[in-house]
Parts: structure tokens; sequence; C-alpha cells
């Protein structure tokens, strides 16, 4: 596993993501989570939201049974749709702490936007958790550009600690629409700015694009098709499979050390739900990508 260091947080983590929002039961958790720290993971990414709780629940048993909390780094989100609200930020994190069986998470980050209310409420409402000690680095999922920004101006003129994550897609291939109704990709040149500044460190979902760069594409069903298909997506998974054909390597994993090449620190949201789609993952790390290999795969 390679590290990387994230803005907000006091130690490297793990360029590789674990993502728990589809594991079913402890055995699957057991055998999935347990690879990922042997080969060196330490970052999980969770949400209150995940299977109404289990993704929180099944996480928080595989911690306790393997006595791992303290080796790992844990992403919360919480505060989603239709509980997007300032005052839900406590009364969920009380509830994803008690699932997850810590006292604490790391990071914290926003699942959504109320563009209602000034984003300073929620600000305060990220800062009291701070200093309670329940939450480390906070930041936004899924907040458009202008109202992170505004954070930003917000927490800075208090003289309080500053956002410095954001829970965004980035992948090779651009989201075409939302996977989700509300979700946003940080895939332009206006994300990329910030990014570049080093004040914020992106954790990014679907960074393989919900299997475009795989075979699976080939018989891709509607949802697939609206998220990811268009003529430049289709051209640079093309261009991913060449390269990998070059490199001995599979065109999904060329796609997701994409990813891990950008100028800007990024830790990827990996999903596999069986130890082949982990090694498949892992494979991405041992592959070089050049700044020319890096163009060229985006934009021919």
């Amino acid at each position: 596993m390679k590290s990387v260091t994230m803005p907000g947080i006091d130690r490297e983590v793990a360029v590789l993501a674990m993502g728990t929002a589809n594991v079913a039961s402890d055995e699957q958790a057991d055998e999935i989570y347990s690879a990922y720290v042997e080969a060196g993971g330490d970052i999980f990414d969770t949400a209150f939201v995940y299977g109404r709780g289990l993704g929180e629940e099944l996480l928080g048993r595989w911690m306790v049974k393997h006595n791992m909390r303290d080796r790992l780094v844990l992403l919360g989100k919480g505060a989603h749709t239709p509980h997007c609200r300032p005052d839900a930020v406590a009364t969920q994190l009380d509830e994803s702490l008690g699932r997850l069986q810590t006292d604490r998470l790391d990071i914290y980050v926003l699942h959504r936007d109320d563009s209602a209310v000034p984003a300073g409420e929620f600000v305060d409402a990220m800062l009291a958790e701070r200093e309670r000690g329940r939450i480390g680095a906070y930041g936004f999922s899924n907040w458009t550009l202008p109202r992170v920004k505004e954070a930003v101006a917000y927490a800075r003129k208090r003289g309080a600690a500053l956002p410095a994550a954001l829970s965004y897609n980035f992948s090779l291939a651009e989201m075409v629409d939302a996977v989700w109704p509300g979700v946003m990709s940080s895939r332009h040149a206006a994300w990329h700015e910030l990014l570049a500044s080093g004040e914020f460190g992106l954790y990014s979902w679907s960074a393989q694009a919900r299997s475009f760069f795989t075979d699976r594409a080939d018989t891709a069903d509607d949802e697939m098709k609206r998220a990811w298909f268009s003529p430049a997506n289709l051209a640079r998974r093309e261009r991913a499979y060449e390269l990998g054909r070059a490199r001995g390597a599979s065109g999904n994993q060329v796609a997701l050390a994409w990813v891990l090449h950008q100028d800007f620190p990024v830790s990827a949201l990996i999903g596999p739900l069986t130890r082949a789609e982990l090694e498949d993952s892992l494979g991405a790390l041992g592959i070089d990508l050049s700044a020319a290999d890096v163009r060229r795969l985006d934009n021919g």
C-alpha cells in the first residue's frame, strides 16, 4: 500500500480507502476488511445512511472483534437529505458513534447541503463537535464550489479550524449524469484550482466509475449508461485498455492509477465485495504514470 499526506490529518493514510456502503454481512466484512488491512490499508469511509445504519454497525463490530480502532482512520458522513440541517449533525453523529462503537471520527463530512441555510451555521455545528473531541478534520460532500468557499471564508473570519476534506466523485470517466440525485463531481477546472492549493484532501468516491472500465460495461444497464456513457468516456476507456495491455494491467487498474497520479492530495475510495475485486484494485498501485500518460488518458 502507498500512503499520502492529507490536510487536517496528523498521519499519512492509504491512497486507497475502503468503502463500506455495500458490504452486507459480518462474514463479508471480516473477509474484505481484514484483507484490506493486511495489504496495508488503514482508512475506511462510511456514512449514517449506508444500509440504514448497517454499514456502520458491520464496521464497528469488525473493529471491536479485531481491536482495530486505533490503527485506523475513519471518515464518516452525516446530515443527509431530508435531515440536512445543522442541528442534525450532533444527533446523527451520536448514533453513528454508537454504531461504530467508538468515541470519535477522524474525518467528518456533511453528506449533503441545504443552500437555504447559511454555510456558517453548518460550520459552527462542525466546529462544536471538534471542540467536543468527537471529530477531527471536517468538510463537505456534494456542496457546490461557491458554498464550499463561503464555508471557508466563514471559518477563516472566525479564526477557527478550516475545513480540510472533500468527498466528491472523481474518476477518469466524467460523470455525465448524477449517479444519485444531488451528488456532484469535482472533475472540473474550478475544482482543480481549489484542490491543487493543497488546502483540501479529496476522498474520491466511484473512483473507478462504478465498473465502467471493466467488462461489465459491455452489458451496461440503463443506470450505468446514463451516468457514464459518452463518446469522450468511451474513448478514455479504450485508451485505458490500450495502456493496460501494454503494461500487463487491466483497464480498470489503469483508470484507478490515473486518479492516484493527480497533482493534489487524494485517497481513492474502492468498494470491493470479494478478495478478487480487492486484488484488482491493489494492482493499480504498481502502475506508474508519467504526466504525459495522465494527459493522454484524459484527452487523447
